[in-house]
């Protein structure tokens, strides 16, 4: 009885998220800043692995639903909520370990490369799923050295939106009618066998380029 209850709150909780993400977002004035970027990696047929904030999946999660693009969702109840709603965005979705053992770390690893080898990109939030905010965490960089992908840094600027302070994250979720921009950074392109030196100069630079690209003022 208890699975029922709770299988009908997360489809009713993701049923209420995608409604309210598809109906905003169709009303949005949406700019691009160096879609170039994306639009060659695409015309070579190159995945990438697109590294986001946490805040800014309402609106790129709807942009990016034509994309041939895997998410990367926690196992759990917020994993689950949000890993419907990208199934239904059109999504193939890959459950990870939040705070797994090394097997499930080392699993999730190997995973995450065959969805990149298949030709998929992969969607990360680097400072989910439980923060803290624009703290990035080293894994995309470990994927990108191991799979020969770039790294692509996304983000957006809203206008108008309404911020959840009470949240970690600060989720925005931009005004209806209001205009946003997406911001893309250039690829990022990681040597094998990084150093575990090199693996934090490089996080740091990317965690510095994204918050950087998010203060770009419409």
């Amino acid at each position: 009885m208890i699975k029922v209850i709770l299988t009908i709150y997360i489809r009713l909780c993701a049923a209420l998220l995608f409604t309210l993400k598809i109906l905003v977002n169709c009303t949005l004035r949406i700019k691009t800043i160096n879609q170039n970027a994306f639009d060659q990696l695409k015309e070579l047929n190159q995945p990438a692995i697109f590294v986001i904030w946490h805040q800014a999946t309402f609106s790129l999660l709807p942009y990016f639903r034509k994309e041939k693009i895997c998410i990367l969702a926690a196992q759990g109840l917020r994993g689950d909520i949000i890993g419907l709603v990208s199934k239904w965005l059109g999504y193939k979705v890959l459950r990870i370990s939040e705070k797994g053992k090394m097997a499930d770390r080392i699993g999730d690893l190997m995973i995450s490369l065959k969805c990149l080898k298949d030709g998929y990109g992969l969607g990360i939030t680097v400072d989910g799923p439980a923060g803290p905010i624009y703290k990035m965490k080293p894994g995309s960089i470990t994927l990108a050295s191991r799979s020969g992908c770039p790294i692509l840094p996304v983000t957006i600027r809203a206008e108008s939106a309404l911020k959840l302070t009470w949240r970690w994250d600060k989720y925005l979720i931009p005004m209806p009618f209001s205009k946003i921009s997406i911001v893309f950074g250039d690829p990022i392109y990681l040597k094998e066998n990084l150093t575990p030196e090199e693996v934090e100069q490089t996080r740091a630079k990317i965690e510095e380029k994204l918050k950087t690209l998010s203060a770009y003022v419409v």
